[in-house]
């Protein structure tokens, strides 16, 4: 099957832009009724920071964010938990016509400070992936475990991704294997239970590691290569769409949480 890829960095909206999305959106006569995999696609939308001039390749703005929250309330969008997503792909089952999760990497601390009480006005829910570690240390530039119980309780999605948030493809399986079991132990201390959704560091897929989630616990994985979940896709590396300061623009993320497989 084809798959629109994320639009080049070169390219931020634009007539051409503007002419393609209304193309995606359009249903042209005669056109074939959805596919199953179709049925069963939803577009997995990947954010970290969140306001954070110092690291722009990681952050969006903040307009840009409430922009995003706006279209999702308002463009036709039904915005599920994450593991919704994933269980619908695994089963087969269909779901509504624009389909999207929300999930968020790393506890950064304007996850707390901006997005949260964005998302949660707007009543819309996420999944939160978190290095342990980084936790841990407390460094004042992430969340604390209390902040990040307290989005818990309130019912978001509490994933993870190591303990150290390493480059998991440089370590060898023992190392890389105590990398998860770390961080399924702090989720547990700390949480009371451990994670079943995963997120691949810096989205590098670690050919050694992969065949061994599930005996860990872990469901599902999700990397960081622009694509559409759908009934084919591999349940321990599913695309996700990246959003920073450079993606952020509302025609992008219009273009691209349309996208079908």
């Amino acid at each position: 099957m084809s798959r629109i890829p994320a639009l080049p960095r070169w390219w931020r909206g634009g007539a051409a832009a503007t002419a393609l999305a209304a193309l995606l959106s359009a249903a042209p006569a005669g056109a074939q009724p959805r596919g199953s995999d179709d049925a069963t696609a939803a577009v997995i939308l990947a954010y970290a920071r969140f306001g954070d001039d110092s690291l722009p390749a990681a952050s969006i703005r903040v307009e840009q964010f409430e922009a995003h929250i706006r279209a999702l309330r308002t463009g036709g969008y039904t915005v599920l938990p994450l593991a919704d997503v994933l269980a619908a792909v695994r089963e087969g089952r269909s779901l509504p016509p624009r389909s999207v999760a929300i999930t968020i990497d790393d506890g950064h601390r304007s996850v707390y400070r901006e997005a949260w009480p964005r998302l949660r006005e707007a009543g819309l829910p996420f999944t939160l992936f978190i290095a342990t570690d980084t936790i841990d240390r407390a460094a004042g530039s992430h969340m604390s475990w209390s902040e990040v119980r307290e989005l818990a309780n309130a019912g978001v999605t509490i994933g993870q991704m190591t303990a150290s948030h390493p480059r998991l493809i440089e370590f060898d399986r023992a190392a890389a294997i105590n990398q998860i079991l770390r961080a399924q132990e702090r989720l547990e201390v700390e949480l009371g239970r451990r994670a079943t959704l995963f997120a691949w560091p810096y989205g590098e897929v670690a050919p050694v590691l992969k065949p061994l989630l599930t005996g860990m616990g872990l469901t599902a994985a999700v990397g960081l290569h622009s694509g559409v979940a759908h009934r084919g896709s591999d349940p321990l590396y599913l695309p996700r769409f990246t959003q920073n300061e450079a993606l952020g623009s509302l025609e992008r993320f219009g273009l691209i949480s349309q996208a079908l497989p």
